[in-house]
């Protein structure tokens, strides 16, 4: 009967152990014992619930080396039972917000030591309604987030399951080694179907101080195919790019936007301290915007990249029997700044309907990817017309609009919005004004 003795004890140890896993003082405890365990870079607040049903957190925070996750009401169900094998396993894990702090692109950064993680991490079908990337500014927001993630023996890995986002269906996943070199090994897909399908794909490989980055757009019969070295820790993180562009037209990716058929290439590669290159596109199919095409036949520009942004030096682009426009232009973070000027601009090369002009052009453009300030000036013999205006996200602000022909003159200020309803409001003052000396041949 000993046998019998030692089962029923074996019983009994068992049915404590899962009253103690039960308890919540228990969940507390084992929270606080992987806090020390990871030194505070993984710690559970405020737990509530047990081992053995689904547990609740007010926050829950993972600091690595070079970022921070932060989820924020977290309910989860863990195995208290790998925690003996030194591996914190997470399932069913649900937040109603994760917040990921990248460091800012411009304070200096250095590889890691090492990425080889106190006690292993197992995240398995985890959900989070909203999911805010942050590198040094304004978060980009993702919403309906599903992923698994965690590390493992060798490597960190992450999987993200099919997300919604306001561009297409978004998944990838990807690995990257504990010890230098770090190699890195993702991927990254977004696709987005109906009548103008488009899909997006970017791969990643390489050791974490220098790899490749190749990525495709496909849309329909149009492509860009771009290969980059990409070097995060360098001055300049990225050390070449090559990007060719096949026959691509702009109405299979926006729609109503004008038929085009560009081929052409942008190349950069390092010399010195800037990254150096050109900017060389054709269009196979020009037409005026009247019968749905793009006017531009070409342009050319000297690229420059260095670590505050990127110029354009000596553009021109090339407009046929429109004229020819010259310029330059610089993006440097999310500002952008744009400068265009014409001797002799016809806008009836541009469209058909209208009539035909020889016009000293001038545009400039200044702001960031959201808003931008615009001012414009065309004048020829007989007529001049000045704009300053300010484009948002949510409308056309036109600040004062000035046009003068013959002996009549006109002034407008006004603001066009740009949802459904398309809402405006205009306030104009006519004297002897003529509008079709501006308008249809």
């Amino acid at each position: 009967m000993a046998w019998l003795a030692a089962f029923a004890l074996l019983l009994l140890v068992l049915a404590l152990a899962g009253i103690w896993l039960n308890q919540e003082s228990t969940l507390q405890r084992a929270a606080r014992w992987i806090a020390e365990r990871t030194e505070n870079r993984l710690v559970f607040e405020e737990p509530h619930g047990s081992l053995l049903s689904r547990a609740t957190f007010s926050r829950v925070t993972w600091r690595m080396e070079t970022r921070t996750v932060t989820f924020d009401e977290v309910g989860l169900r863990w195995s208290p039972w790998w925690l003996l094998a030194g591996i914190v396993a997470v399932d069913n894990a649900t937040a109603t917000r994760t917040r990921l702090e990248l460091p800012a692109s411009t304070a200096p950064r250095t590889p890691p030591e090492t990425l080889e993680p106190s006690m292993r991490v197992r995240i398995v079908r985890a959900h989070t309604s909203e999911l805010d990337i942050v590198r040094g500014g304004a978060p980009v927001t993702f919403h309906d987030v599903g992923f698994t993630a965690g590390a493992g023996w060798r490597d960190w890995y992450f999987k993200l399951a099919p997300a919604g986002t306001p561009w297409g269906r978004l998944s990838g996943e990807g690995r990257i080694a504990h010890h230098a070199p770090f190699n890195l090994d993702s991927h990254v897909d977004l696709v987005r179907e109906g009548a103008q399908p488009v899909a997006l794909k970017l791969t990643a490989k390489g050791p974490l101080e220098r790899f490749d980055v190749d990525g495709t757009l496909s849309a329909q019969a149009s492509a860009i195919v771009v290969h980059a070295i990409a070097t995060p820790y360098a001055a300049l993180p990225v050390d070449a790019l090559d990007a060719t562009v096949k026959a691509f037209d702009p109405r299979n990716v926006v729609a109503g936007a004008p038929a085009a058929a560009f081929e052409g290439r942008i190349t950069l590669a390092r010399q010195d301290d800037a990254l150096r290159g050109t900017l060389q596109l054709r269009n196979a199919s020009p037409g005026t915007l009247d019968a749905g095409r793009m006017p531009l036949s070409s342009v050319d520009g000297a690229l420059t990249g260095r670590t505050d942004g990127v110029d354009v030096a000596g553009l021109v682009a090339d407009f046929g029997p429109a004229g020819t426009v010259h310029g330059s232009a610089r993006v440097a973070g999310n500002q952008v700044a744009i400068e265009l000027t014409s001797d002799r601009l016809d806008l009836h090369g541009l469209h058909a309907t209208l009539k035909p002009t020889a016009l000293k052009a001038g545009l400039d453009v200044k702001g960031d990817m959201a808003a931008q300030d615009v001012r414009m000036n065309l004048a020829q013999k007989g007529y001049t017309l000045a704009l300053a205006a300010a484009i948002t996200p949510d409308a056309l602000v036109v600040r004062e609009a000035r046009a003068a022909v013959g002996g009549g003159s006109a002034r407008l200020r006004g603001k066009l919005g740009f949802d459904a309803a398309h809402p405006y409001t205009v306030n104009a003052t006519l004297a002897r004004f003529d509008p079709s000396a501006f308008g249809l041949a």
